[in-house]
């Protein structure tokens, strides 16, 4: 597992424990997190460090459908139950036949992974004020900027994906047919890894459905790398909901812990839930 989503699910898991003990804070978990998950929990961690997104392009929110939610069954399955989560792609506009391979080649360097770039050291460090400063103080120094500073790492368990990806890119942007099987229109969550696998041979190794939207305006110059004028990928979460104490056992003090450890039990194809 890599550092970034490792980071990520720290503070997440801390959160979640959070919201089983303090209903105000869940309550404003769940809701803030309809938006983004991400940028709440670099408001609300601080134990044992803050938590700073490393992703430049990706949105992690819950899912506002209740039938998402995640329940505790200890009795039945012995594990949490609930739908699928759910990963957005957005696709990018068709640069023209003459500037495809730059343009696939452009796409590769802004989502290396469907996640997006990891940010750099020099970003997770400052804020964008305090990292223009420290440029102009080294440059004004005559100092050379490591390259450790400037450039990200990449979520190398997730670059196997990203094959698949520029594959289904080149395919929507040269057949219609396959773009129209390929998208999911608006209000349309039906999952498109079965057409990943019919077209591409591609095993879904996560337990999330795939979705590709068109964004009109994800254009690829590639004269502008800058990643603020792209859209990001979004990975939907069921929202974890305080187990329920089983009849029989009294207070929730010694079922919490195991609910919670059941929960962080996480294997290959659970790389965002905990679970």
């Amino acid at each position: 597992m890599s550092n970034s989503i490792l980071s990520f699910k720290t503070a997440y898991l801390q959160a979640v424990a959070k919201s089983w003990e303090d209903e105000v804070f869940a309550k404003e978990f769940h809701e803030k997190g309809e938006e983004n998950i991400l940028t709440f929990l670099e408001q609300h961690s601080g134990s044992p460090k803050d938590f700073i997104s490393p992703w430049e392009n990706l949105v992690i929110n819950f899912l506002d459908d209740e039938s998402h939610t995640l329940y505790w069954d200890p009795i039945q399955t012995g594990r949490w139950v609930g739908n699928d989560d759910r990963l957005t792609i957005f696709l990018p506009e068709d640069p023209g036949l003459d500037n495809r391979v730059e343009g696939l080649a452009q796409y590769n360097f802004i989502f290396p992974s469907f996640m997006g770039k990891v940010k750099s050291d020099m970003q997770l460090l400052f804020n964008d004020k305090e990292q223009i400063e420290f440029i102009d103080y080294l440059v004004s120094k005559g100092i050379k900027i490591p390259t450790i500073l400037t450039l990200g790492e990449t979520d190398m368990d997730l670059l196997s994906f990203s094959a698949v990806m520029l594959r289904t890119i080149a395919l929507y942007w040269d057949d219609p047919c396959f773009k129209e099987e390929i998208l999911n229109a608006d209000g349309d969550h039906s999952d498109k890894a079965p057409v990943l696998s019919k077209f591409f041979g591609f095993s879904n190794p996560w337990n999330f459905a795939i979705n590709f939207k068109e964004c009109k305006t994800f254009i690829l110059n590639k004269d502008d790398d800058s990643e603020f004028d792209y859209p990001a990928n979004v990975i939907s979460l069921g929202k974890p909901r305080k187990p329920q104490v089983p009849e029989g056992v009294k207070g929730a003090q010694g079922i919490y812990p195991i609910a919670l450890a059941a929960y962080n039990d996480d294997g290959k194809s659970y790389p965002f839930t905990c679970c």
